[in-house]
């Protein structure tokens, strides 16, 4: 299967760049493309970059630490030496995000006409408060030599191409990218946008080049954008002055240094691009810029902070997304993974600006995670207490089918009876707001056909939930697997990168002398998540008396521990009480039977724990049997039983699995998440061009 796929080459270029380096090389290490071939070419650095890259070493395609001619020779000798048909650098202070690779290769593969592929990246400013989504036009020559709206990071580019129009140009040192992609727009080599997902991360700082030598990057680029208008063949009859490309150049580099604090020397750039032509004061970006610089080192901090973002490549600027109105309707607000997500979704548009209201029912609308201040828990009453429980809740869907979709520009339903409460809401009270379905499970099977109940209610729950996946309302799944299971071929795929690194790490309890092998499992009740085949594979586990084992729950007392081992029940309600308890195991089991994306597991990967887990659903989107855990089929205690036995008796493979589960855990950091479900949102064109949502 490896060798049906195109090879795909990156060289990371890196010069004293320790404090980045590590995190560029994971990204690229830990992309689920089965045929990277990855070359890190340091330039000698002394700042300890040579002893990250040797943890890596037996990884890498070839490493090398020792000087060369600058950036250009690095990645020029990188790609020489490579054997890739698709080409790609990424800088050390850069990241690829997950599945980057795996989509780019796709696209190549369908269109074999297309030479260069591009596409969207996020970028934080220096102060690395706020992250910004920067989504690059559509390609166009004009633009191009207007401004470099293409985000490096996101490039990968056929060896064709460069056998055709040549590697890059060694003299140069700030607009090395920008001139070949110039010389390849000449040349008239097909460039496409990848629309979708963000495939890179772009770093700002006050370290990199462009910011430390703003005359020497204006004066380069004006002299590849020479040599691109000589090309008359190709660019003949676009005309744009020579001065107002000049004036285009100061405005961007004003910016960039504006970023630093350094305004005394951002307003010598904007006058520099009003000598060289009054036409710029027609320019929108002069004015941004302008107000950003004039106004002082506060006002500077107001409006990059409030309004814009540099662009990945320091060439242009992208919108930050207005404040809108966002319902977030709820069964319950109750103690699980897919509550956690929704919460982290909600607290990450109110940062954004965004008025994010949670309905939810008078009997469970107490938040059991951290909730920012400015979201708001909208109770709705459901009658005196002592009404049966069932009343209650058919009172509060009721009310909710009123409510749901009322003083919002997008309801975010997340349940399949909150998706029809959205639908009806929407056409009785505010047939303006916009539904998304999130979907997190496959309902029909986890809240239907496996639900603790009676047969009668099961088949309702399951048709039910099956109907709902008919709603005309676009939907938004979890997983690859739920896409499948719903049926959905226009459903669009974000997976919830939910993990508070900070919390879930390791503690380096991996030295203890004890010979006792701690198991460690989430007890809960209900078939769909699998503790009863957990109790039945420890019985089933040879020498099962040299294991300890820890049973986690968000209730006390929910469920029994195993019987025959040495156990111990841990009540486990916050993060932080979760991560301690992944830390005291050396061996995680998921035993669940059926989830759409399941978090522990990653939890635990973070943590350092080696994983046992069962193969149920959308752990497909990050475990790799053998390599970053061990994978068995649901419902089978006796595989269960020996995939722990065997991580019982294997210590190096205990070691290698906790290893490599730290390296994927990396990739699921929950600072992503916004930013991700945002761009999906834009990409499907559920963000409207009306007051309080753009697009």
């Amino acid at each position: 299967m490896k060798n049906d796929l195109p090879r795909i080459s990156v060289v990371t270029p890196s010069f004293n760049q320790g404090q980045f380096l590590e995190e560029t090389i994971l990204s690229v290490l830990g992309q689920d493309y089965p045929n990277v071939e990855y070359r890190v070419m340091d330039g000698g650095s002394t700042d300890g970059s040579a002893e990250i890259i040797r943890r890596y070493a037996d990884r890498l395609a070839f490493w090398t630490s020792q000087p060369d001619g600058g950036q250009a020779d690095a990645i020029n000798k990188g790609w020489a030496d490579s054997t890739g048909e698709i080409l790609a650098y990424l800088n050390a202070d850069d990241r690829y995000t997950p599945g980057a690779v795996s989509a780019v290769a796709r696209l190549f593969q369908q269109h074999p006409e297309v030479g260069i592929v591009y596409g969207s990246c996020t970028s934080n400013l220096p102060d690395k408060e706020t992250k910004h989504l920067y989504q690059p036009p559509e390609f166009s020559l004009k633009r191009l030599l207007l401004e470099n709206f293409i985000p490096q990071p996101t490039v990968f580019i056929r060896r064709s191409v460069l056998d055709q129009v040549g590697f890059l140009d060694e003299r140069l040192r700030y607009c090395l990218d920008y001139d070949l992609w110039l010389r390849c727009a000449v040349a008239g080599v097909q460039f496409r946008r990848l629309s979708g997902s963000a495939l890179a991360h772009f770093r700002v700082w006050f370290g990199s080049k462009t910011s430390q030598d703003a005359d020497g990057w204006v004066a380069e680029r004006l002299l590849v954008l020479e040599r691109a208008f000589s090309n008359q063949t190709a660019v003949g009859r676009i005309r744009i002055p020579k001065t107002y490309l000049e004036a285009r150049s100061y405005v961007t580099v004003a910016y960039g240094v504006s970023l630093s604090g350094d305004l005394k020397s951002a307003r010598r750039f904007l006058g520099k691009a009003f000598q060289a032509t009054p036409a710029v004061l027609r320019d929108p970006q002069f004015f941004r810029v302008g107000a950003s610089v004039l106004l002082g080192h506060r006002g500077s901090q107001m409006v990059r902070r409030a309004k814009w973002a540099l662009s990945p490549n320091g060439n242009g600027f992208s919108k930050a997304p207005s404040a809108g109105r966002l319902s977030i309707p709820m069964g319950s607000l109750h103690l699980s993974g897919g509550v956690k997500v929704l919460v982290l979704i909600g607290n990450g548009m109110a940062g954004k600006g965004w008025q994010v209201t949670f309905p939810a029912p008078d009997y469970a609308a107490t938040c059991p995670f951290p909730l920012d201040p400015r979201v708001r828990i909208r109770a709705i009453s459901t009658g005196p207490r002592w009404l049966p429980f069932p009343i209650r809740k058919m009172a509060y869907y009721a009310k909710l089918s009123l409510s749901a979709c009322a003083g919002s520009d997008i309801c975010l339903a997340n349940y399949y009876l909150t998706a029809y409460c959205a639908f009806f809401s929407r056409i009785l009270r505010n047939r303006k707001a916009q539904i998304v379905w999130y979907l997190q499970a496959y309902e029909a099977g986890s809240h239907g056909l496996l639900a603790d109940a009676g047969r009668f209610s099961r088949l309702v729950r399951y048709l039910l939930a099956t109907l709902s996946y008919r709603l005309p309302i676009p939907v938004l799944c979890v997983s690859e697997w739920v896409k499948e299971r719903i049926g959905r071929k226009d459903a669009r795929v974000v997976n919830p990168p939910a993990l508070d690194l900070r919390l879930f790490m390791p503690d380096g309890r991996g030295g203890r002398e004890s010979d006792e092998i701690v198991v460690g499992t989430i007890g809960r009740q209900g078939a769909t998540k699998g503790y009863a085949d957990f109790l039945k594979a420890m019985e089933r586990v040879p020498h099962a008396s040299g294991l300890r084992v820890l049973v986690a729950s968000p209730i006390a007392q929910e469920v029994s521990p195993p019987t025959g081992v040495e156990s111990e029940r841990i009540h486990a309600r916050t993060e932080r009480e979760m991560a301690d308890f992944y830390r005291r195991c050396d061996i995680f089991v998921l035993s669940s039977r059926m989830e759409g994306f399941p978090l522990p597991p990653l939890e635990a990967m973070a943590c350092g724990c080696a994983v046992v887990l069962t193969a149920c659903g959308g752990v497909s989107e990050y475990a790799r049997d053998g390599a970053n855990c061990l994978v068995v089929p649901p419902g089978s205690p006796e595989k269960l039983a020996q995939a722990i036995h065997q991580l019982q008796e294997n210590r190096p493979l205990r070691e290698s699995l906790a290893r490599e589960g730290k390296l994927t855990a990396r990739r699921y950091g929950q600072e992503e998440l916004v930013a991700r479900f945002l761009e999906v949102l834009e990409a499907g064109g559920l963000l409207r061009n009306r007051r309080g949502v753009v697009s």
